[in-house]
């Protein structure tokens, strides 16, 4: 088998495995945390999620002058759980504001645009 064949045989099997896992953007949630300039938020916040048997799809962490700014996306779950999960990262005591977002649903979208 040529070097050519192996790596198209290679990039077919990722592309499979890759979609096999995606997860639709309708359903992703993304929580936002501003915090005071400290490191033990971070693990503090991802510690309050893996309570939750959640696993973040992604994380990102911006230092800024007097703050920091935490994004953690992941799949969407009940409201409750949800409701729960940002009541417990304000409780830290270096967060200045935690808030979930989730992505508009088509269908609730479409929903709300018929209704109008």
């Amino acid at each position: 088998m040529s070097n050519l064949a192996r790596s198209a045989s290679r990039a077919e099997r990722s592309t499979d495995f890759h979609a096999c896992f995606k997860t639709p953007r309708d359903r992703l949630a993304r929580l936002t945390v501003i915090s005071e300039v400290c490191p033990q938020v971070v693990l503090r916040v991802l510690g309050l999620i893996a309570q939750q048997g959640r696993l973040p799809l992604s994380i990102a962490v911006e230092r800024r002058a007097r703050s920091q700014q935490l994004i953690v996306v992941l799949d969407d779950f009940a409201e409750h759980q949800a409701a729960i999960l940002v009541e417990k990262v304000r409780t830290i005591v270096m967060v200045r504001s935690a808030r979930l977002s989730r992505r508009a649903r088509r269908h609730d979208s479409q929903a709300r645009a018929q209704a109008t």
